[in-house]
């Protein structure tokens, strides 16, 4: 009787592992960063500089730290696009409608760490 407890014991549990690791076509990514991903990590934004079409989103990940993405050049706002401050974890996307160039910076990094970054939109 333990034996045949035992056996249905491995059985139940291959079939768990086996449903598990059974992959479906139709899933999505398996967790993979969307298009267009900027990584916020070590006062860097990595890429530094990131080129996309009209109409594309730019998704921004946080890896760590609390930082913000405020659109502007040289450490000055212009209003175009602002995460607020998030932390390691967070994200924050923007729709880019119009061909341009648009630089950003991390509002409390930007002067004394230089965390600059780009958006060039075709």
């Amino acid at each position: 009787m333990k034996t045949m407890k035992t056996l249905a014991s491995f059985f139940v549990v291959g079939s768990v592992l086996l449903a598990c690791s059974t992959s479906d076509t139709g899933s999505s990514s398996g967790g993979a960063d969307p298009p267009n991903t900027v990584t916020i990590q070590n006062y860097e934004f990595s890429p530094k500089e990131i080129t996309v079409k009209a109409g594309d989103t730019v998704h921004w990940k946080w890896l760590s730290g609390t930082h913000s993405v405020q659109s502007g050049k040289n450490c000055m706002p212009d209003s175009t696009f602002t995460s607020g401050k998030a932390v390691s974890g967070g994200t924050f996307d923007f729709k880019f409608d119009k061909a341009g160039t648009f630089d950003y910076y991390c509002d409390p990094h930007c002067l004394t760490q230089g965390m600059t970054g780009k958006v060039i939109v075709q």
